[in-house]
């Protein structure tokens, strides 16, 4: 019988995508110690297990063949989304407690969050809302939002109290609950405690850039009109096309982006962006006018083209 299953749960903006890609990258070298990280991933640019976020979600009737997939010989099983805590308050407890308890069959489970402080997470949570798709389960992606009501919100508030997340996860799961402190030797941290017979990789890179604070002011203004995930989609390959992004995220949504969306952009629309303090966003003026300058010109040299 598996000893246990790491279950890793987030906190998002705290090191899980290159936990995830270390992780993934090293699957095979893990299984040799009878480690298991699932291979059942998102995509593998992307190596979370969303089908765990989609059971907890009720997205599929049963999760019984992903849970019989799991190998019952694995001295550890690791499972990490750090959606579950993006969208712990919108599960249901029952579903949570079967969910908990069909793994807790196959293993003894313990929840992993990482942790990170509440105004330097918040700060880096926002500037990742204004440049996601919008959802329909998270309403504050692609948010319009200043920071100050960004930080008001119910969701935002629970997420910075870690007192109230730790509490609300080990009596949801009925399981041991391991927090840890974000910090850049996270990867080696999580498998000097959790995989003690593998020797960690040298480098683990860094996949997930964080977004230039002035970019992030002028894409938020612009969400305010944007109704479309094509339309997200075309604005954030002009942003790509504009050198202003410094973003995996935009990167990601630019390539979906269709030429005629993109050539069918309102530009004029940036006409209507006005410069306004947004703490802890630093922008000045002089920048955010930069920053619509080269889109102006981005989306001119597109069109002439």
């Amino acid at each position: 019988m598996t000893r246990d299953i790491i279950l890793h749960v987030g906190l998002p903006k705290t090191g899980t995508t290159s936990l995830q890609n270390t992780l993934y990258t090293d699957r095979h070298r893990l299984l040799e110690h009878s480690y298991y990280y699932d291979t059942a991933i998102n995509a593998p640019h992307d190596p979370k297990h969303q089908w765990v976020l989609r059971a907890l979600r009720k997205q599929q009737a049963d999760p019984a063949t992903d849970l019989q997939r799991l190998p019952r010989s694995a001295r550890t099983i690791i499972l990490s989304t750090e959606s579950i805590s993006n969208e712990l308050l919108q599960f249901e407890p029952q579903t949570i407690m079967e969910f908990s308890g069909a793994l807790q069959e196959i293993g003894e489970l313990k929840l992993l969050v990482f942790l990170r402080d509440p105004a330097q997470w918040a700060r880096s949570y926002y500037k990742q809302a204004i440049i996601n798709q919008s959802s329909n389960l998270l309403e504050f992606y692609c948010t319009s939002l200043t920071f100050d009501e960004f930080a008001g919100l119910e969701q935002i508030q629970f997420l910075t109290d870690h007192a109230a997340l730790l509490a609300r996860l080990e009596s949801r799961f009925r399981a041991e609950v391991i927090s840890q402190n974000y910090d850049s030797n996270m990867v080696e941290r999580f498998y000097d405690r959790f995989l003690p017979l593998a020797i960690p990789p040298k480098t683990t890179s860094r996949k997930n850039s964080s977004l230039d604070d002035t970019c992030a002011e002028v894409m938020r203004q612009i969400n305010s009109f944007i109704s479309t995930h094509a339309e997200k989609c075309a604005w954030s390959f002009l942003f790509q096309v504009a050198g202003v992004s410094g973003s995996t995220t935009f990167e990601a949504l630019a390539a979906k982006a269709r030429p005629s969306d993109v050539k069918g952009l309102d530009i004029s629309a940036l006409d209507r962006l006005v410069f306004c303090p947004n703490p802890p966003l630093q922008v000045s003026e002089d920048d955010f006018q930069g920053c619509l300058t080269r889109l102006r010109q981005a989306a001119k040299e597109i069109k002439d083209h």
